[in-house]
């Protein structure tokens, strides 16, 4: 290998490290603001799904009662 290639594949490589720092700091926030938003959108879920659970739940009874 002659000094040429060795110094395009070293100039390569930095500039692809580069690159990868930049797409890395561009995608992390990216990343956890989807989770974000999916631990959001499991908590309305939640909260969704509970208040129909009781909904139902003492519906039964007041029908059992006055029955």
């Amino acid at each position: 290998m002659t000094i040429r290639a060795v110094g395009a594949v070293a100039a390569t490589g930095v500039v692809s490290l580069i690159l990868l720092k930049l797409l890395a700091a561009i995608t992390a926030p990216l990343v956890g603001m989807f989770f974000s938003f999916m631990v959001l959108a499991f908590k309305v879920g939640l909260a969704i799904g509970v208040v129909y659970f009781l909904y139902r739940m003492f519906r039964r009874r007041q029908e059992e009662i006055v029955a």
